[in-house]
C-alpha cells in the first residue's frame, strides 16, 4: 500500500498524502470502483493539467450558512475535507447549511463525504455531475449519451450509533462499475447498457466503441425517473456551482 501512496502522493502535495492515509484506514486497498484503480487516472490528469498540483480551494461567496467554493482544478480528496471543516463551523449556528464547489478534481467515493457528517451527528446529501464531460446516459428510448451517471449520496445517523448511507448513479450501472468490469474482461449485469444501434448488450466495450454504445437511466422500464434525476442533478449541482451550460 505505501508504494501506491507514494505514487499518488508524490507528484500531488503533503496534503494528499494525510488523506489518503486516512482513507487507507477506512478501505485499505479502496472501494473497488474508486480506490487504487483511480491513481494512473489521478497521475494522468495531472500531467495533463486537469489536477493542479497544491492548489488550493478559494471561497467565492459566503453566508452564515452557505458556501461557493472554487477548489481550483485541486484534487477532489484535497477540497473536500475543507468545505466539510468550513461547513461544520458554520453548524455550531446554524440548523442546516449548504456549500457548492466548482472546478473540483474526482472526488472518489460519494459515501465517504455523507458518512463523516454522520458519524459526527448531522443528515448529509451530496450531488455530483462533471459538467457535460461524460455524455454516456442516454434518455429513455434515445440511443445517444446527453447526460453523465450524475451520482448522489445521502447518510443520516441513528439512534443506535450507526448510520444508514446510500451511495447511487442516478443511471442503471455507475461509469466505474462499467470500467471494472472491462478490466476483469466480465460482462455488466443485464439491462445496464446498450449499443450504438439501441439493442442491449452485456458488454462493458460497448461504450468506448465507435459509434459508442451508452448507459441505460436507472429504472428499467420506467427510466423516465432514473433519467429525471440525472437531469435534476445536472441542473441543481451546475446552477448552484455556476457550471457552464452544456
Amino acid at each position: 500500500m505505501s508504494f501506491w501512496q507514494t505514487c499518488l502522493c508524490g507528484p500531488v502535495s503533503p496534503r494528499m498524502k494525510r488523506r489518503r492515509s486516512q482513507q487507507a484506514s477506512r478501505y485499505p486497498l479502496g472501494y473497488a470502483s474508486h480506490g487504487i484503480v483511480q491513481i494512473s487516472r489521478y497521475i494522468a490528469e495531472l500531467r495533463a493539467g486537469n489536477i493542479v498540483s497544491g492548489a488550493t480551494p478559494r471561497t467565492l461567496q459566503e453566508t452564515p450558512n452557505s458556501l461557493v467554493i472554487d477548489a481550483q482544478l485541486g484534487a477532489g480528496q484535497v477540497a473536500m475535507p475543507i468545505v466539510l471543516r468550513k461547513l461544520y463551523s458554520k453548524l455550531a449556528t446554524q440548523a442546516s447549511v449548504t456549500a457548492a464547489v466548482r472546478n473540483c478534481g474526482h472526488v472518489g467515493r460519494l459515501g465517504e463525504w455523507v458518512e463523516h457528517p454522520a458519524e459526527a451527528g448531522y443528515a448529509a446529501l451530496l450531488f455530483v455531475n462533471d459538467n457535460g464531460l461524460n455524455r454516456i446516459v442516454a434518455p429513455p428510448g434515445g440511443r445517444c449519451g446527453v447526460t453523465s451517471t450524475n451520482p448522489i449520496a445521502f447518510s443520516i445517523p441513528l439512534s443506535n450509533g450507526q448510520i444508514f448511507s446510500a451511495d447511487m448513479s442516478t443511471a442503471a450501472i455507475g461509469l466505474g462499475k462499467v470500467e471494472r468490469a472491462k478490466r476483469a474482461g466480465t460482462a455488466v449485469p443485464p439491462d445496464c447498457m446498450q449499443d450504438a444501434a439501441g439493442a442491449p448488450t452485456r458488454n462493458p466495450e460497448a461504450l468506448s466503441e465507435i459509434p459508442a454504445g451508452t448507459i441505460l437511466p436507472m429504472g428499467g422500464p420506467q427510466g423516465y425517473k432514473g433519467f429525471a434525476l440525472s437531469i435534476f442533478v445536472d441542473l441543481l449541482v451546475a446552477g448552484l456551482s455556476g457550471g457552464a451550460r452544456n
